[in-house]
């Protein structure tokens, strides 16, 4: 089994960054641009079955107050393929006065899926960022919104998954990171340790220090392989503890070997969850093993969402 290895990888409306606001939030429909298409209500923007025109759903905003830094890009896109077909969607980072794109996420389904995916990026100063989603045909390609979270004012805290940091594993080991000098955390195959709903990490049962309101939790993993599309791989979760040893979930998703970069990447995962009081402790952010594949985590970031 063999895991690509790439630190900077390209790839929630957009009001900007400006009265302590400290999430760009980028409007689909008015502060972004597209090749076709047309807007749905307020908030979103749909492509449908493009053929060989490879249009953009949507791209800009062409920002340039980005604060340097490796920060996170959301898409979150809604994928409705025809009958009988296979959609195709590519989502990339690119800075205009820095050489253009930086990496990308490719994406295909033969069914209904909805998709948040993230783009973790080294963005330098003084940057003019585009943030574009390309749709190759296939049947009807729907996005709400984009989000940016920033290193240095959303960033809560970084959780490595090996054993300073996640306390608990019931399956896996220490294997060397894509980043350089750091530690990731790897599963076999599910048909050689017969480990399906066990958890590969769990913990690590912290507060989170950016107080209450909005965060997202971004899973950074990679899969064997991206087919059988419909191979359930793994389940990513929230959730925390109350005093009395309650465990409350706060948000769960279903991974599946379609779900993960066609380019063999690590694949960023953001889930977005509610922190409802200050005082709530004992967070967990969980991934556990589904039933095939094998898995790599390389980290988890957590961002507030002011």
């Amino acid at each position: 089994m063999r895991f690509a290895k790439r630190l900077c990888l390209a790839s929630a409306v957009v009001t900007g960054l400006s009265g302590g606001a400290h999430a760009y939030i980028y409007n689909i429909i008015s502060q972004m641009w597209h090749s076709t298409g047309n807007a749905v209500g307020s908030g979103l923007w749909e492509v449908n079955n493009t053929g060989t025109q490879n249009p953009y759903v949507s791209f800009g905003p062409y920002d340039k107050s980005v604060p340097a830094g490796e920060n996170l890009v959301v898409f979150k896109t809604h994928a409705i393929p025809a009958p009988g077909a296979v959609l195709s969607y590519y989502a990339d980072v690119s800075d205009n006065n820095h050489g253009g794109p930086i990496g990308g996420n490719y994406f295909s389904s033969s069914v209904d899926r909805f998709r948040t995916t993230g783009n973790l990026v080294n963005m330098s100063a003084n940057g003019n960022w585009e943030f574009r989603t390309r749709h190759y045909g296939g049947g009807r390609l729907q996005q709400t919104h984009v989000m940016l979270l920033t290193a240095s004012q959303n960033r809560d805290r970084t959780i490595w998954p090996t054993t300073d940091q996640y306390y608990f594993h019931q399956e896996g080991y220490q294997v060397n990171s894509p980043i350089p000098g750091a530690y990731a955390w790897q599963t076999n195959p599910v048909s050689v340790c017969n480990c399906a709903g066990r958890f590969m990490t769990f913990g690590p049962y912290i507060s989170l220090g950016k107080g209450t309101g909005g965060y997202v939790a971004d899973f950074r993993l990679a899969v064997d392989a991206v087919t059988p599309a419909t191979d359930k791989v793994a389940t990513i979760d929230v959730v925390y503890s109350k005093d009395d040893g309650t465990t409350v979930s706060v948000a769960s998703k279903d991974l599946f070997r379609g779900d993960f970069n066609g380019n063999n990447w690590m694949t960023d995962f953001p889930v977005e969850f509610d922190n409802s009081l200050s005082t709530t402790h004992n967070w967990q952010f969980r991934v556990r093993i589904g039933d095939a594949g094998a898995l790599l985590q390389e980290r988890t970031l957590i961002y507030k969402v002011f």
